[in-house]
């Protein structure tokens, strides 16, 4: 009871003062978007088809976009490997991860985002005594996103656990785009989308907090870490979804999904 109480403290505070004020980065898209300059290599768009099940269920037209999309985050954005070289299924998985999440967005660009570093396992959380799969940066580390390739590869080996540190770290980047961390993604909700979305959180996180929900209990940790959480779940597990919890579902998928190609993407 007590952590649905701090998370529901949490989010009255945020209305007022917002979770965290970040600082925004001023460098224009048309500087950031470096656009490809030749083909996929089919060698790579093997490799999605092994292993990313969200590319592997579009059709043909959407491959192309999506192929398209992660050629454009793989220019733009450098990884760099801590005690390990980054291969490129490690660079494809991350691309996709990036990727999916803004895939029906028009648009979309991390603006908040210079490079990626990967470990080989865990690793330590700055002034922590910690250890973490996925972080996003913020203070001095600010504009990163650092994985353990480990958690990256059990991510899209299991499409059914609603468990992807990829998607749940970009989500994170997402949420804070428009300068604030408060576990709402401000540039694509409406002011009156936010409250709903504050509502239908309050809900849910007390069917989990008493066992009523399959969603696992480190949502409602605090804001951030339940919309990030709860997406993993919509984009791996949607039918299940929007089965238990449709009015989270609908509210994600207002997100996620553009009105105008709703009927094409959402499940009906």
């Amino acid at each position: 009871m007590e952590l649905v109480l701090g998370f529901l403290v949490a989010f009255g505070l945020l209305g007022f003062f917002g979770w965290e004020r970040i600082k925004r980065v001023k460098r224009s898209e048309a500087i950031m978007r470096k656009i490809p300059d030749r083909d996929f290599p089919t060698q790579w768009e093997e490799l999605l088809r092994i292993h990313v099940p969200f590319y592997s269920r579009l059709n043909a037209s959407e491959r192309r976009k999506f192929t398209y999309e992660v050629h454009c985050f793989l220019l733009n954005f450098e990884m760099i490997g801590v005690d390990t070289k980054v291969t490129d299924l490690d660079r494809l998985l991350v691309a996709a991860g990036g990727v999916i999440p803004t895939f029906r967005l028009e648009k979309w660009h991390y603006k908040n985002l210079s490079r990626i570093i990967i470990y080989p396992d865990k690793f330590p959380i700055p002034e922590s005594d910690q250890l973490a799969k996925g972080l996003t940066g913020q203070g001095e580390m600010f504009g990163q996103v650092w994985f353990s390739r480990k958690a990256i590869y059990e991510g899209f080996a299991i499409d059914s656990d609603g468990k992807n540190v990829v998607i749940h770290e970009f989500i994170h980047l997402m949420d804070m785009q428009d300068g604030f961390a408060d576990g709402l993604i401000g540039e694509v909700m409406s002011n009156i989308e936010k409250e709903e979305w504050k509502t239908i959180a309050r809900d849910v996180a007390k069917k989990i907090q008493t066992g009523q929900s399959f969603i696992r209990e480190y949502a409602i940790a605090n804001p951030l870490e339940f919309i990030s959480a709860t997406s993993e779940y919509y984009f791996e597990t949607p039918e299940k979804l929007r089965s238990e919890h449709p009015k989270l579902y609908r509210a994600l998928d207002k997100i996620y999904t553009p009105k105008k190609e709703r009927s094409r993407f959402s499940y009906q």
